[in-house]
């Protein structure tokens, strides 16, 4: 009974792992990624990381392992990768990533991978990379001057990735892309049920690329300073069955300046979506429609503002005004009217007292209960319409 007894004990005792808490500093970090396990978490000490580092071991959903910076001078630089996570459920936190030769911040075949509150600036290719990384969190970041391509770049199949309160400027080609990718083997192509709320993007080439993505929601988001289209939604000449359909844009606010010529395309078989409490200034614009994505789309109680001819779109390939289109049971709410900004000159872009976008919105879950601001969404006697809520 007493050999029994310890050798239930023994083998209790072998499954019960302690969580350690590391320390780490430039020179002891590779040895202490080399060893962790599921609820360790390592405090990153002030200092510069040169080479690139790899993080292989894997967490799990409630104990993650953990990736912080301690103080506010944590600085990565350098290596193929910056920092590659290749094991799931990791978070890292408060990293300043740069001279990367591809990625600040690269994560790929991975589950619940979180990136939170780190700088990616001025590498090479990408600040916060990733290729099928399912359920990836990718919020509070700031990623600029990418030299090759994207501020963030998604790709491969991801599905429920939570994109959110990122900021995005001057990177060379994309503030965000998502990309499903249905040429590379390993996922449907299809990027589905992700959520990409309350960024703020300007100054890059195009600021929002959405390429094979489907059954998502893009709200409350702030986009403005493009040099081409603000946003893409197509399916990167794949086939149509891998097209951007049956997504949710809502309350967000496009500013069409620089060279803008089109705010949303839809095209290549994006049908069903639903263009909703957006803001449209500029002068050109605001959505282009080619004939295989005008199928199911809805387009209701947004505002537009500046254009320079009374067609603000492009349908089924013709110029369409916005009373044409309500001709064929769109644009119902839909207004033409002065925004009025607080100080558009210097990009606060809130809605200043007697705009006409306020409490002209209509009603939709979907809009999330908070706007950019991080206040209630609906303070009136309706949803305000654009990013921001003006609370009353």
């Amino acid at each position: 009974m007493k050999l029994l007894f310890a050798l239930c004990l023994v083998a209790t005792l072998e499954v019960v792992v302690m969580a350690e808490d590391y320390q780490a500093a430039p020179d002891t970090l590779r040895d202490i990624l080399a060893k962790l396990a599921p609820g360790d978490t390592v405090l990153l000490a002030d200092g510069e990381y040169t080479g690139g580092f790899e993080i292989t071991a894997a967490g799990t959903k409630d104990s993650p392992i953990r990736i912080k910076a301690a103080g506010s001078n944590v600085l990565f630089r350098g290596g193929r990768n910056c920092l590659r996570i290749d094991g799931s459920y990791v978070e890292v936190e408060g990293l300043k990533c740069t001279g990367a030769d591809r990625a600040g911040i690269s994560v790929g075949h991975t589950d619940g991978v979180a990136v939170r509150k780190c700088i990616c600036f001025d590498n090479n290719t990408w600040g916060i990379f990733s290729g099928f990384a399912e359920g990836i969190v990718v919020e509070d970041n700031v990623c600029y001057g990418s030299k090759r391509e994207h501020g963030i770049y998604l790709s491969n199949s991801t599905d429920h990735a939570v994109v959110r309160r990122n900021h995005c400027y001057n990177n060379t080609k994309c503030g965000i892309q998502f990309n499903g990718d249905p040429f590379i083997p390993g996922g449907d192509g299809v990027m589905s049920y992700n959520l990409i709320e309350g960024n703020i993007l300007h100054d890059n080439f195009t600021n929002f690329n959405v390429t094979c993505v489907a059954d998502s929601i893009i709200r409350n988001n702030l986009f403005y300073g493009s040099n081409t289209k603000i946003m893409a939604l197509w399916d990167t000449l794949a086939g149509y069955e891998y097209s951007s359909k049956n997504n949710v844009i809502i309350n967000n606010t496009f500013i069409m300046d620089r060279t803008t010529r089109e705010c949303i395309q839809l095209r290549n078989g994006a049908t069903g979506n639903t263009i909703r409490n957006n803001i449209f200034v500029g002068p050109f614009y605001a959505i282009v429609a080619d004939p295989s994505s005008t199928e199911g789309t809805v387009i209701d109680h947004n505002l537009y503002f500046a254009g320079v001819e009374p067609e603000r779109f492009i349908w089924n390939g013709f110029f369409r005004s916005i009373e044409d289109l309500q001709k064929e049971g769109l644009c119902e709410g839909d207004i033409q009217a002065d925004a009025m900004f607080v100080d558009a000159a210097n990009a606060d872009f809130r809605l200043a007292p007697g705009s006409p976008a306020i409490d002209a919105g209509k009603a939709d879950d979907r809009a999330g209960e908070i706007d950019l601001d991080g206040r209630p969404r609906s303070s009136g006697k309706a949803i305000d319409i654009g990013a921001y809520e003006v609370q009353q």
